[in-house]
């Protein structure tokens, strides 16, 4: 009887083995590649993404200055000289001479930092201001009475009758309603994180935290309570940056005792 040969398929299934292998290790490296590759494609747009972001949140807010001073500088200027001429600054500096008391921005608040006196006392000459204090502010502020009033009226400060007193009161507390509307508007960009707010900061936070001060009376009062408030935006960014500038502070009279520390040490 005849050999017949024995074919084994052990080599075979080796063979094949190792190509499997091959081609796996190979479709991995692809993929690890490809990953990688992704990856960086994902952290370039990433970064891209930021630094487009970036810049248009500096654009905004450099957009956002010019509104401050076209919108709400002019208005602070007439208010200022009728908070002035009125004495209602000065019972506001008496009352709010601490910017961190001023937090919630509502009517408890403000009866638990004013005397209840000079509340009733800005209450009622916000109610009818003189014409004469508020066309003085307008004549040396705004620039435009013109406008609103005849000029033999101008030239005779005592012919005013008490229709145009309304319409002066009336005025005023319309630019009142809108400066305050204006600076939500202006708020709303950085605590939105729309407008780098690191832009304007260090030019515009003296003026903005006083502004916010003089006019924190005709907020508060209007936030009868703690929920649904008025002017969030202003609050929130006042408080901001209120603490912003404390702790600016701080830091300073820190350095400053440090170094008049060292002096007394180098003189002894």
């Amino acid at each position: 009887m005849n050999n017949i040969p024995i074919v084994t398929l052990q080599p075979i299934i080796i063979q094949q083995q190792n190509w499997f292998i091959w081609i796996q290790l190979i479709t991995n490296i692809a993929l690890i590649v490809g990953t990688a590759f992704l990856a960086v494609q994902i952290f370039l747009a990433i970064k891209s993404y930021k630094r487009t972001h970036e810049r248009a949140a500096i654009e905004k807010a450099i957009e956002l200055t010019m509104y401050y001073k076209d919108n709400i500088l002019k208005n602070i200027g007439y208010l200022d000289s009728v908070f002035k001429d009125t004495g209602i600054e000065k019972k506001i500096n008496a009352n709010l001479n601490n910017l961190k008391k001023l937090v919630n921005f509502d009517t408890y608040e403000m009866y638990n930092i004013f005397n209840e006196s000079d509340i009733e006392f800005v209450k009622s000459t916000l109610k009818k201001i003189d014409s004469n204090i508020l066309i003085t502010a307008r004549a040396h502020i705004i620039d435009n009475l013109c406008d609103i009033l005849p000029k033999e009226i101008l030239n005779n400060k005592n012919t005013l009758d008490e229709n145009i007193n309304i319409q002066l009161n009336f005025e005023f507390q319309n630019i009142i309603s809108e400066t305050l509307n204006n600076l939500e508007y202006f708020c709303m960009y950085f605590k939105a994180k729309i407008a780098d707010e690191n832009t304007v900061y260090p030019t515009l936070h003296q003026t903005f935290l006083r502004n916010v001060k003089f006019l924190y009376y005709n907020i508060a009062n209007i936030n009868k309570e703690s929920k649904d408030k008025y002017y969030t935006s202003v609050i929130y960014i006042f408080n901001k940056w209120s603490e912003i500038d404390c702790n600016a502070e701080k830091d300073l009279l820190e350095k400053t005792r440090s170094v008049t520390h060292k002096g007394n040490d180098f003189k002894i």
